[in-house]
């Protein structure tokens, strides 16, 4: 059973076991070197432990989809990989690691810079100035999940 709504209760997170991790080489469409899929949750995770586009992680990962959490060299992302229409929300979650001193201009050369630009309504000296996951977070906004985090 992937994640879903039932693990949302009281402000937790929860994550799950580690199912499988499958190895992936670096391609511009998969700058990770591996995705670990969750499965049967088993583990609670405070919401301190993660951060998101929204105060509450709960709707940072129902509505927008995403949240992160720095791990030292690592910053873990969970995403969603299936929207419920009819719930207008997020039901099903993956999770990737990027290096958090990540380069997002060499790792995503293929990126048209000046279109995140534009599309976050900041220059590019501003954007530059973002912390590494907000950067993430706006890639993914604007080239969706199969791009950046390549599933």
């Amino acid at each position: 059973m992937l994640l879903t709504d039932a693990i949302y209760s009281d402000l937790f997170i929860s994550i799950a076991h580690l199912l499988f991790i499958t190895q992936r080489s670096r391609s511009p469409q998969s700058p990770f070197n591996y995705v670990i899929h969750l499965r049967s949750p088993n583990r609670n995770l405070g919401e301190k432990s993660f951060e998101g586009q929204d105060v509450s992680i709960g709707i940072s990962l129902k509505e927008y989809g995403v949240a992160w959490q720095v791990l030292g060299s690592k910053t873990k992302f969970v995403y969603g990989v299936e929207w419920d229409g009819s719930k207008g929300e997020y039901t099903t979650f993956d999770h990737c690691f990027f290096d958090t001193d990540i380069d997002v201009f060499s790792d995503f050369d293929w990126v048209e810079f000046d279109s995140i630009y534009s599309y976050t309504g900041l220059s590019a000296d501003q954007w530059k100035e973002l912390p590494m996951p907000q950067k993430i977070v706006d890639l993914l906004s604007y080239y969706g999940r199969e791009n950046i985090f390549g599933m």
